[in-house]
C-alpha cells in the first residue's frame, strides 16, 4: 500500500511534536518503544493529534497495535 508523502510529513511532525524530538529522528522504521521512547500517554496524545488532523476515530485496540513508525502510517493511510 502507497503512504501519500504528505501523511509521511503531517505523522512524522505530530510523533516528533509529542515526543519532543527532532523530525529527523522519526523514520518509518523506528519502533516506537525502543527506539523514540514513547509511552502509553504519549502514543494517546499521538493518535489524539491524528484525530484531529484527519477526522478519523481510533481505539484502543488500533494504539495497541502500532510498533513501528510506519504502523502509524499505515493506520492514517487506511482512515482517510
Amino acid at each position: 500500500m502507497r503512504i501519500e508523502q504528505n501523511v509521511v510529513g503531517t505523522v512524522n511532525n505530530i510523533i516528533a511534536q509529542a515526543l519532543c524530538c527532532d523530525i529527523e529522528q522519526v523514520t518509518k522504521d523506528k519502533d516506537m518503544y525502543y527506539d523514540l521512547l514513547a509511552d502509553s500517554l504519549a502514543m494517546i496524545d499521538i493518535f489524539v493529534a491524528l484525530e484531529q488532523t484527519y477526522s478519523i476515530a481510533y481505539t484502543e485496540e488500533d494504539i495497541t497495535k502500532v510498533e513501528r513508525v510506519e504502523d502509524i502510517y499505515h493506520f492514517v493511510n487506511v482512515h482517510i
